[in-house]
This record gives structure tokens, C-alpha cells and sequence, in this order.
């Protein structure tokens, strides 16, 4: 029983995701290789459930280049203010605006405001955000994030 603690706890560590999927994973598979990618299917399958969600809360973060002649403003939302009060939600939405001052996305002019605003979710798969595994797109890492904290961002 110890061995399985063991192992629990070891996924959960490299995970992130719940004790309780942990559980699952180990008890489903042989080793922690297949009871990672076990969650990571779990994860997806989980994911495109909480897309018909509203996700209303969030936060903005924002970031100016070194020679302060650009810079970037990105919401990110989350079903609840909870989520959005996580450290790894908001080092995400930071990481957002990070690449994105990086790349230096444009998108279309707003004539309202004389912004430029990128909607486009399109762009958002062409963001990288450095990870633990190497660079991810935005999107993955965003549906990795929702399995961990079990909503939609």
C-alpha cells in the first residue's frame, strides 16, 4: 500500500492534477508514464465538457517591453474569483502577456478606443509559454490548467 502511496503522491507532484484522478490513474495503469498520459486524456476529456461553461471572472495582466515603446494588456477569465485568486492561474495570465510582448502580436484596430485587440483564439495557439516540458501554445497550456483546477479558463 505504501508503494501506491508513493506513487500517488509522486503524480500529483508532476501533475498538479487532484488526488482523488491521481488515485484513478495508478489504479488503472501500470506505471506512472501511462497514469500520466492517462491523465492528460482525462484532463482533455474534461476540458471540452467545461467549454459550454461560462467562465466570467479573471484577471488582466499586463506588460511593457524594456524600451517602453510597446506594450500589452490580456484578460484571462475563469468560472470563479477563486481560480482567479490561484498562483498558477495568475502565473499563466502572466505568461500570456509575456510571450505576447515577445512576439509582438497585433491584431485589429479597435476605432472606439484606438486599441489594438487580438480575439482571435487563432492567436492564442501561436503564443509559447516556457513550461517545465519546453514550450507549450497557450491553448495547451490553458486546457492543462483547467484540469488542474477543475474549471474552465
Amino acid at each position: 500500500m505504501s508503494g501506491t502511496t508513493a506513487a500517488i503522491r509522486k503524480l500529483r507532484e508532476v501533475s498538479g492534477a487532484r488526488m482523488v484522478d491521481c488515485k484513478q490513474a495508478i489504479m488503472a495503469t501500470q506505471d506512472l508514464g501511462e497514469a500520466f498520459e492517462w491523465l492528460r486524456r482525462k484532463g482533455l476529456s474534461r476540458a471540452a465538457k467545461m467549454a459550454q461553461r461560462v467562465a466570467s471572472e479573471g484577471l488582466i495582466a499586463f506588460r511593457i517591453n524594456e524600451d517602453r515603446t510597446f506594450g500589452c494588456m490580456v484578460e484571462v477569465n475563469s468560472e470563479t474569483d477563486f481560480v482567479a485568486r490561484n498562483h498558477l492561474f495568475q502565473e499563466f495570465a502572466a505568461s500570456i502577456a509575456d510571450s505576447a510582448i515577445k512576439t509582438r502580436i497585433t491584431g485589429t484596430p479597435d476605432i472606439a478606443s484606438g486599441a489594438i485587440l487580438v480575439h482571435d483564439t487563432t492567436t492564442l495557439d501561436e503564443l509559447l509559454i516556457e513550461t517545465r516540458d519546453g514550450e507549450r501554445s497557450a491553448s495547451e497550456v490553458a486546457t492543462a490548467l483547467s484540469a488542474t483546477v477543475g474549471e474552465r479558463i
